[in-house]
């Protein structure tokens, strides 16, 4: 028996093909998430099947959650997954996470009938376990060349426990001080807060605060479509959906601003597989207690805490106040009358010390390129301006 997740009308072909080896195709039309229908194919799976084909294009789950399910169910049933996919390609996050995982039967619901009958049968026939798909290929391909991208640059998340408690001004104060070190730095806005917009209103109302300084402060280079800024050296962007296109940038790090946690689009996954997670909170009576909230979060066990706004004489005291399982991630800002300009070299040089360390120094670098060039017999410059 075949088990398809899916309108039988879409389905239909998984029947032609069955039904002349004497077989039956069960179908499960959904409407929710897939979890809410584990148990109904479990119960169906339980006399035999031999294979459970999941209609992707009509199940509306996270990649993740979506993919946990499917793995459940085989783990229950041990039934071969095939997934039918209107795309096979890196840029479909549910087969990259699927083939993360694994999993290696696809149809393509692109191709024509007869295509995915074929590709039924190599499915069913085992071929495609034997012999790769050749769209997995390409995937796995683009993977390690992700991977092998990712290996040569850091990301460092930073958010705030709650509204204008200074995230944006530690995210540039991070980013101005990494380029004076020499490496390549750039601030990505990765929350949807804005702000008033009265003065040079061009039919938007409200702006985010990368938007809003091209209207205080001189932008030396832009790229509107990329949504990007150069301002006083600093590279900014406020797009959060071409991350893919900034990140094949070169930068050497990337510093994300979260906005505050708080918020509903948080994106707390995001944010916790950066290589370096920063906090910045306060130390008034009205945020205290969201710095409680986060220091006892599991979650966040990992994370630097900022603390802005206290006066240099009262640090010991906090910090005592912290207890020594805390005190060790605590850092403390100066006043920061400009957020361009770095106001605490000490305290970054503290702060960013281990995912520093994980990163070539640019002078090494800079010696890699010399040979590079010798060997190669061709130019090669370095620009850390852009």
């Amino acid at each position: 028996m075949i088990i398809f997740v899916g309108e039988e009308l879409r389905g239909g072909f998984v029947s032609e093909v069955i039904n002349k080896n004497g077989d039956e195709v069960k179908f499960v039309n959904i409407s929710t998430g897939l979890k809410d229908y584990e148990h109904e194919i479990n119960l169906l799976a339980r006399n035999g099947c031999d294979a459970i084909i999941y209609d992707i294009d009509n199940i509306y789950d996270e990649p993740q959650d979506l993919m946990a399910v499917i793995m459940s169910i085989r783990e229950t049933t041990r039934a071969k997954v095939i997934l039918y996919s209107p795309t096979i390609n890196p840029n479909n996050t549910i087969i990259t996470e699927a083939v993360t995982r694994g999993l290696k039967n696809f149809i393509d619901s692109s191709t024509t009938m007869t295509e995915q009958k074929n590709q039924l049968t190599r499915c069913l026939s085992d071929l495609y376990e034997r012999k790769e798909h050749p769209s997995i290929v390409k995937i796995k391909e683009k993977q390690k060349e992700k991977k092998l991208r990712e290996s040569s640059y850091r990301t460092i998340g930073i958010v705030g426990t709650i509204h204008r408690i200074g995230t944006t001004t530690q995210c540039l104060q991070v980013v101005r001080y990494l380029n004076s070190k020499g490496f390549r730095a750039c601030y990505v806005e990765m929350n949807s807060n804005r702000y008033k917009n009265i003065i040079n209103n061009k039919g938007k109302d409200e702006l985010s605060y990368v938007e809003k300084v091209p209207l205080f402060y001189s932008v030396t280079d832009k790229d509107e479509e990329l949504g990007f800024y150069q301002c006083d050296g600093i590279d900014m962007y406020y797009k959060a959906d071409k991350l893919p296109e900034i990140l094949d940038k070169e930068y050497d790090y990337y510093v994300y601003d979260y906005g505050t946690y708080t918020d509903i689009d948080f994106n707390k996954a995001s944010y916790l597989k950066d290589n370096l997670n920063i906090f910045v909170c306060g130390t008034g009576i009205t945020e205290i207690d969201m710095n409680a909230d986060v220091i006892s979060n599991p979650s966040y066990i990992k994370s630097k805490l900022v603390f802005n706004f206290l006066a240099e004489e009262e640090i010991p005291d906090f910090l005592n106040s912290l207890g020594d399982k805390i005190s060790h991630r605590a850092y403390f800002t100066k006043y920061t009358t400009d957020p361009f300009k770095v106001t605490d070299v000490l305290l970054y040089d503290n702060l960013l010390s281990s995912i520093m360390m994980e990163m070539k120094k640019p002078e090494e670098k800079n010696e890699k390129q010399v040979k590079e060039k010798k060997t190669k017999g061709f130019r090669f410059f370095r620009r850390t301006d852009k």
